[in-house]
């Protein structure tokens, strides 16, 4: 079975490639100095009243 998520309106990112994200701007300032466009990357977030790992890229 696939099962595809998506970030929704509403939900909160806590982390990012294993990382705690307590703001906008170090999400930002992560994103900007270590991903590399068109590679896969790892988020925490809380959706729906849990917390879900997804990939986006």
């Amino acid at each position: 079975m696939i099962v595809l998520l998506s970030v929704r309106v509403g939900d909160i990112i806590l982390g990012i490639e294993d990382k705690l994200i307590n703001s906008k701007e170090e999400l930002k300032h992560y994103i900007s100095h270590h991903h590399v466009r068109g590679t896969k990357i790892k988020f925490k977030v809380l959706g729906n009243g849990k917390p879900i790992d997804i990939e986006l890229v």
